[in-house]
């Protein structure tokens, strides 16, 4: 997380959003095996 903040901040907060989105897939989808 602390390397995001060399990047542009909109860049940042997009992949936070999409590591967020992700988690909740996961969360809400039942483990495949």
């Amino acid at each position: 997380m602390a390397k995001g903040k060399t990047k542009t901040k909109n860049k940042s907060k997009e992949e936070i959003n999409d590591m967020k989105n992700q988690n909740k897939y996961k969360r809400n989808r039942p483990p495949g095996n």
